[in-house]
């Protein structure tokens, strides 16, 4: 897809995830929207091939979601794929669906990793990458983290991993939205210099505006140079929904009948 048809398959996700939260009441609806871009370009622009005859594929790129209770936006995606029913979206946390606020591998064709316990994924990206490294395969390997997420100490010591084993296949996104659960990042560790934390682990890296289409696509794009890549991508969390955006009380919150009618006004639903 042209990046303006990336834009536009971006912002038909956000009505979505909007529309799926105030139906459900469930989902971290502001943390899949900060991402939203990010997921799309993986997904559509040429990164990823999931679809029901290619997502158990051995040579496949795979993505890992480690912030994973942004997973309404990657439910909506496989949606889109057909490996998911948009019945079953309807169940997202309800008893028996296979749904619920974190991905569960076992459970849902697309998902390669159970995530949701914040600091495991890149480790098990590392795992998947040094696989295809082993058993001579080509396939690439693509995980988003969370700016609070990197607070882990287990982080760390995975990107430690990687640098050391010059996983040219490996790249990490920071979805860096500045807030987490309780409160803005700053005001619970600081994470200054990203970027040059990510270089002195031993990554390639990059900063970019993260809800900026093309400016994504040339991140992902850019070569490897023998060495795992770091995108830190400043996001807005809540991109696109105006009394959500930068708002803290909004990372687990749903809209009630009077926001939905406000957010349905904005966004044209």
């Amino acid at each position: 897809m042209e990046n303006y048809q990336l834009e536009k398959k971006a912002t038909e996700f956000r009505k979505k995830i909007m529309e799926v939260g105030y139906q459900t009441k469930s989902g971290h609806l502001s943390s899949a929207l900060s991402c939203t871009d990010i997921m799309v370009a993986l997904y559509y622009g040429g990164f990823l091939n999931y679809n029901k005859g290619s997502y158990l594929n051995t040579d496949r790129n795979r993505f890992i979601l480690s912030k994973g209770h942004a997973c309404i936006i990657q439910y909506l995606i496989l949606v889109d794929l057909g490996l998911i029913s948009n019945e079953e979206l309807l169940k997202l946390c309800k008893p028996g669906s296979i749904l619920g606020a974190h991905p569960d591998s076992l459970k849902i064709p697309g998902i390669e990793a159970t995530t949701g316990a914040l600091g495991h994924g890149l480790s098990i990206s590392i795992g998947y990458a040094l696989g295809a490294k082993y058993n001579e395969q080509n396939y690439q390997v693509y995980t988003i983290l969370g700016d609070g997420e990197c607070e882990e100490g287990s982080v760390w010591e995975a990107a430690l991993c990687a640098g050391h084993q010059k996983l040219d296949n490996l790249t990490v996104i920071i979805d860096y939205n500045k807030l987490q659960a309780s409160d803005y990042t700053f005001n619970i560790t600081t994470l200054d210099s990203l970027v040059e934390k990510w270089f002195d682990f031993g990554f390639n890296t990059c900063e970019i505006d993260g809800n900026n289409m093309e400016e994504v696509m040339k991140a992902l794009q850019k070569p490897m140079d023998k060495k795992p890549k770091a995108i830190v991508a400043h996001t807005i969390k809540g991109k696109g929904v105006n009394i959500i955006e930068n708002q803290n009380n909004w990372h687990g919150r749903k809209p009630n009948d009077k926001e939905w009618f406000l957010i349905r006004k904005q966004m044209g639903i």
